[in-house]
């Protein structure tokens, strides 16, 4: 959890970081990977992954809502996560591509 709070807070602090020297190279890119990061693996796990855990830990896993919830957190949950990887993955680019550029 420090990792994956860390590293939220890192992005948006890079997103201000980036905002105050916007004239600088690798400006854009960095505000663009940070926001990219936070939206699109912070928020996302928070409105979407979370709950879905949430619900399938609190089901009874003998029940019939448990076999339904499974095919709903298999679908949604997987569509999320990838979500979530492709947004990672490509604030990481943008991040490299800050740097690079300086």
């Amino acid at each position: 959890m420090p990792i994956f709070l860390a590293t939220t807070a890192a992005s948006a602090a890079l997103v201000a970081i980036a905002l105050l020297r916007w004239g600088e190279p690798g400006a854009i890119a960095m505000v663009a990977g940070g926001a990219l990061y936070v939206l699109g693996m912070f928020v996302v796990t928070v409105i979407f992954n979370v709950p879905l855990n949430n619900a399938l830990a609190a089901a009874d896993p003998a029940s019939h809502e448990a076999a339904s919830l499974w095919v709903r957190f298999l679908t949604d949950w997987t569509l999320w996560n990838h979500v979530r990887t492709v947004s990672s993955t490509a604030a990481c680019a943008l991040f490299i591509a800050a740097i690079a550029a300086r």
